[in-house]
């Protein structure tokens, strides 16, 4: 049975979270596993290290389309939002439809119907937003925060750059 390159990226995201482990090492064994096409190990190659790249702003997004804390989630929901809301903003070749679904039925296998709802409704509604529906910070009232969400970047790493301007 071929693996799909879509839960192979939900479980690495998971481990790397519950466990601090790192995610090349997790993705490489994962991949070497999984009977997948060199497109699938591509795709769940860009998945994951797309995902952990842009968590930052990901998250932003997420808490202002998920009605509670970020942290109350199960670490495969919040992976499965992450993973979904990725593909939404980055990936203009995956239809939104798809990752929808993908994540949904992600969201399903880990935690149930009720976390395969909120899944649904939370990246339904980031895709009728769009990329630029998705409010940023005001860079007027902080820039640098505007910045650090914007890129992902922690603001500490922000700030240190600002200085040396």
């Amino acid at each position: 049975m071929r693996a799909d390159a879509r839960a192979v990226a939900h479980q690495v995201l998971v481990r790397v979270e519950t466990t601090d482990a790192f995610a090349d090492v997790l993705l490489a064994d994962r991949l070497a596993r999984a009977p997948m096409s060199a497109v699938d190990h591509a795709l769940a190659t860009r998945l994951v290290y797309g995902t952990l790249a842009w968590q930052g702003r990901l998250d932003h997004h997420l808490k202002g389309l998920v009605r509670m804390p970020l942290a109350d989630l199960d670490p495969p929901v919040r992976a499965a939002l992450r993973l979904g809301l990725y593909q939404l903003l980055f990936l203009d070749r995956v239809p939104a439809y798809a990752a929808v679904h993908a994540s949904v039925g992600l969201a399903r296998a880990a935690a149930g119907a009720g976390a395969a709802g909120l899944v649904n409704a939370v990246l339904r509604r980031a895709a009728g937003a769009g990329v630029g529906g998705l409010p940023l910070p005001n860079p007027a009232a902080d820039p640098l925060e505007r910045l650090a969400i914007e890129w992902s970047h922690p603001r500490w790493l922000v700030e240190r750059w600002a200085a040396e301007l």
